[in-house]
């Protein structure tokens, strides 16, 4: 990814934030895919490091992901069900994850996730 590409991001983050209850801003990460030739290189968790980078320097508290939790798990991405956290569809417990990216960043947080409508 190029320092380009992450100032667009930068701008969809802060016109598309999420939040929890609606007062704790968050960002939900959105699938993302390797592709297999390119898989275990490290390509994905440079990703999701640059994401949390962007992420926090536009001001969010926490991250949401739909993940495999083998992959998220090592970005200390926690079931977000554990801090009262919901998806507002169905969705397996162990595949909607949470990541707090301050101190502190999931305490006070419950309720369930609420998406921007995208027109």
């Amino acid at each position: 990814m190029t320092r380009m590409h992450w100032r667009n991001i930068s701008r969809l983050l802060n016109k598309y934030p999420i939040h929890v209850w609606h007062r704790h801003p968050a960002f939900a990460l959105a699938p993302m895919a390797v592709h297999p030739n390119h898989q275990n290189q490290g390509v994905g968790a440079q990703w999701v490091r640059d994401g949390f980078a962007a992420c926090k320097s536009a001001g969010h508290q926490a991250l949401v992901v739909l993940g495999h939790p083998e992959f998220y798990t090592r970005f200390e991405f926690l079931r977000a069900s554990q801090y009262g956290i919901a998806a507002p569809f169905d969705v397996p417990e162990d595949v909607f994850l949470v990541q707090a990216l301050i101190p502190d960043g999931r305490n006070g947080m419950h309720g369930i996730v609420r998406y921007p409508s995208v027109s």
